[in-house]
């Protein structure tokens, strides 16, 4: 083996580690966004899922009970639904709320905080 093929190999073998390295920075640096793209994912998701509640409505006597159906926390009350939305308005004042009464559905959030069908 001459010197000259010697060189053209060591030449070869460095800039074979010099591309392995190069490939191995940019793998890393995709999988590091993709994890941050997924990380702000799962923020939004559970940012949703905080300021969205199902609400499940028990009336005893003349008072409704709404709570939230996913965890069973107490929401609000009052005599009418009127009444239980102002105290939604101020307990949860960015939330929204689907409540389900027999076949009828609502939607109740900001700014309007009226029952909306859907």
């Amino acid at each position: 083996m001459n010197s000259d093929a010697f060189f053209e190999f060591l030449a070869f073998l460095v800039q074979g580690i010099f591309w392995w390295f190069i490939i191995q920075i940019v793998v890393s640096v995709l999988i590091r966004i993709r994890e941050n793209k997924e990380q702000r994912f799962n923020n939004m998701i559970e940012k949703f899922d905080e300021i969205t509640h199902r609400v499940t409505v028990e009336k005893h006597e003349d008072m409704y009970y709404w709570f939230d159906a996913d965890d069973s926390e107490f929401l609000a009350q009052g005599k009418r639904f009127e009444d239980t939305i102002d105290q939604l308005k101020k307990r949860f004042p960015n939330h929204i709320f689907f409540v389900t009464t027999g076949d009828k559905k609502y939607k109740i959030a900001s700014p309007n905080w009226q029952l909306e069908s859907y």
